[in-house]
């Protein structure tokens, strides 16, 4: 398993392994958006990843799901439970994720497409 901790915007924990996405969330940051807890996400539900790198606002990574509807922008992902805030030093880590996720995505469907 592999795993990742995020300080910006609230304490998020993602792990993954060969079937889930796991965002455990802890903090007073998190229980005022209402994204306290852990929530699993099976890989073969998630149908796009997309990272806003940081600048001026935090960074996000967002995972689409085939049945979820997607929030766009750092406002709206603040309090989207499918989504992790990051900061500048932070990147490399949701890179690293967006990669993991994004070849698993491609094993799945058999493209090598990084579009996903």
């Amino acid at each position: 398993m592999e795993v990742f901790e995020f300080k910006h915007g609230g304490k998020t924990t993602v792990s993954i392994d060969k079937e889930y996405l796991y965002l455990d969330r802890k903090g007073m940051m998190n229980s005022a958006s209402g994204l306290r807890g852990e929530k699993a996400i099976r890989l073969n539900s998630i149908s796009s990843v997309q990272l806003k790198k940081p600048g001026i606002r935090a960074g996000y990574i967002q995972f689409g799901l085939f049945e979820g509807n997607r929030k766009v922008g750092v406002h709206k992902a603040s309090n989207d439970e499918n989504s992790v805030l990051f900061s500048k030093k932070e990147m490399n880590k949701a890179l690293e994720i967006k990669d993991i996720i994004e070849k698993r995505l491609s094993e799945r469907t058999g493209c090598s497409n990084s579009q996903i």
